[in-house]
Parts: structure tokens; sequence; C-alpha cells
């Protein structure tokens, strides 16, 4: 459960505010956790956290501006 507590969080985050631009980061990279979190329109980030990978969230076009 632990794992899936800020999947819940980030869920109910969408679902209350569409607009707001989320990301999950973990180190979990299971194939059905990483794809529940794309599928609700959550960006994913595995640890290690890089800059690189950052500057990807930040890149993307569902990042806020």
């Amino acid at each position: 459960l632990h794992d899936a507590l800020p999947i819940l969080v980030a869920e109910k985050i969408r679902a209350l505010r569409p607009d707001t631009h989320l990301a999950v980061i973990t180190a979990n990279v299971q194939d059905t956790l990483r794809q529940r979190i794309v599928d609700a329109g959550i960006y994913f980030i595995a640890k290690p956290v890089t800059e690189a990978k950052l500057a990807a969230f930040f890149d993307h076009p569902t990042a806020g501006s």
C-alpha cells in the first residue's frame, strides 16, 4: 500500500484539479504501476532523480509553464 499512496493522492489531485501538472517520483519501476501513473495523466520519474529527468518533466507538453 505504501507504494500506491502517492499515486492515490496524485489521482485525487488530478480529479479535483485536472489542469495541475503532476509527477510521481518513485523507485518502483514495475510496468503496472508505471502504466497506472501514465494512464492517470501523471508524469512518471524513476529514481534516482537526475537533472535530465527533471528537465524532461518541465519540457513535457503537460508540464506547467
